[in-house]
């Protein structure tokens, strides 16, 4: 069986399959990247203002962080680019916050369960 670690927490919740280290440290190395993006202006694509890419990547960023609490310490660019593109979008919570909290809580419980 292929699996697809582009996001590892999918194969461990979806199908109990182990997050191997080496998907572990892609994934960290691809926040690495998207860190560095936002350093240089404080946008996805480099832009002084919010672009689609923004709230493409928002989306996704809101999702993980939600589903495991995802430590972005080592990353604070993207910690603050987070926080910023968020506040510039009109009803984030309703939009997108509140899905991705549900989602994340759902996601979250079968992570654990496939973790036992």
């Amino acid at each position: 069986m292929r699996v697809n670690y582009k996001f590892p927490k999918y194969p461990l919740a979806l199908s109990g399959i182990p997050i191997p280290d080496s998907a572990r440290a892609k994934f960290k190395e691809v926040l690495g990247f998207a860190n560095e993006m936002v350093k240089k202006s404080g946008y996805i694509a480099g832009t002084d203002h919010i672009t689609l890419a923004d709230l493409s990547c928002l989306a996704s960023f809101s999702t993980m962080i939600e589903m495991d609490g995802m430590d972005v310490g080592p990353f604070p660019e993207l910690r603050a680019w987070f926080n910023r593109v968020k506040g510039e979008v009109k009803n984030y919570e309703k939009a997108n916050g509140a899905g991705a909290k549900m989602y994340g809580e759902y996601f979250g419980a079968l992570i654990k369960a496939a973790q036992k």
